[in-house]
């Protein structure tokens, strides 16, 4: 048996990682699947004999998640998040400033952000779905996609009431905001873990019956 440890991109919850560890415990030839949402660590015990490193990774990636060899920053998702909030924001102004072309563009808005902004839910709910798992992204992806399409039916007058397009922006914002706090949270506290674990000891004096002896 041979171990390896892979950094892996893109769990969003701790069903994420359920996720993956169902899909690789299926493989034939894998013993044992550690799956850490909060590490975004993957440990597989494996045999080489039947399955390979790179088959391995191929899995993970297949699943709609990044196998990565250092843990790389999400270079887009600062931008991806103000784009959302800004968006968010001009729907809800023009909402108390309607004119001719108000529900247009609050229209192209919300429809930016669904693709923008939700489109790693729907990758991840997408995946999930596949499992035969149900995530936190699901409901994400099913809340925001009813609340968009009944302000268009709304809007083109299919349905009764008045379009809210703010609604299933303001939803995937909300989410990526707490997704951000979240990311930021526990990057200081694994900082503050590393710097705890660096003040550890590694050889001690233990004085015995013969003496002092370091270990």
């Amino acid at each position: 048996m041979e171990s390896l440890r892979l950094n892996v991109e893109g769990m969003t919850c701790v069903n994420c990682a359920r996720a993956i560890e169902v899909y690789l415990k299926n493989l034939k030839g894998v013993a044992k699947v550690n799956v850490s949402f909060e590490l975004g660590r993957v440990i597989v015990e494996y045999d080489p004999n039947f399955i390979s490193q790179e088959d391995i990774k191929r899995v993970i990636e297949n699943s709609g998640y990044r196998v990565v060899s250092v843990r790389s920053p999400k270079s887009f998702e600062k931008q991806v998040l103000i784009f959302c909030i800004l968006s968010s924001l001009t729907i809800m102004v023009l909402m108390f400033l309607p004119f001719h072309r108000s529900h247009l563009i609050q229209w192209i808005l919300a429809t930016l952000v669904q693709i923008i902004g939700g489109y790693k839910f729907y990758r991840s709910a997408y995946h999930s779905l596949k499992a035969k798992l149900g995530n936190m992204d699901v409901l994400v992806s099913l809340v925001s996609t009813s609340a968009y399409f009944y302000s268009l039916l709304s809007w083109v007058k299919i349905l009764p009431g008045e379009p809210f397009f703010e609604t299933s922006a303001f939803l995937i914002t909300f989410v990526r905001i707490g997704k951000h706090i979240e990311e930021r949270s526990k990057g200081r506290a694994l900082a503050l873990l590393k710097e705890l674990f660096a003040l550890q000891t590694s050889k001690v004096i233990v004085l015995t019956s013969k003496g002092e002896k370091e270990v």
